[in-house]
């Protein structure tokens, strides 16, 4: 698919700027993971009880699921969760151009000031369009949102489907 193509090329040529600033990212690299990972959760367990409260299929539930990420990682894990791919590309590609044109009037609005945690905000929720935002708006902000898209990347592969599969159980036992 030639999308997918393109979209793998944007990612790899996103992580450029950690590679000339992995000195900062490394001070770093243990609150980059636990915010990623914070954010991958919030995310996921968000959507999930959000397509509970509307009572939504559960194909569409599973779709929803895996939405803070890139993707192909998106759609993989969409997959892999029985849900529908389409619905994942779709709000995932939504999410990202919301957060790339709205993202830093949000952050500003909440008084988030500092470069580097509007960069993982956008990095950990918008994907490469909040990414590529990040980079327009200051280096650090583009290196830090390159990180956590990266690590959040890592962390919905191995994470959601396992929190996923809790959450069903979860709400299972209180059904």
């Amino acid at each position: 698919m030639p999308i997918n193509f393109f979209l793998e090329l944007a990612v790899v040529s996103l992580a450029y700027p950690i590679y000339m600033q992995f000195r900062i990212v490394k001070k770093s690299l243990l609150l980059l993971i636990s915010s990623s990972f914070t954010g991958v959760s919030v995310a996921t367990v968000g959507a999930y009880f959000l397509c509970l409260g509307f009572n939504a299929s559960p194909n569409l539930t599973a779709s929803l699921a895996a939405l803070s990420v890139t993707t192909p990682i998106s759609l993989i894990v969409t997959e892999s969760l029985n849900g529908l791919p389409a619905v994942a590309a779709i709000m995932v590609i939504l999410i990202g151009v919301f957060g790339g044109v709205f993202g830093l009037h949000i952050l500003s609005f909440l008084a988030i000031d500092k470069p580097q945690a509007k960069g993982v905000a956008l990095g950990v929720s918008c994907h490469a369009i909040g990414t590529a935002t990040a980079i327009e708006y200051h280096p650090q902000a583009g290196v830090f949102a390159s990180a956590a898209m990266t690590i959040s990347a890592l962390i919905t592969a191995f994470w959601v489907p396992i929190l996923y599969k809790w959450l069903t159980k979860f709400t299972l036992l209180f059904a």
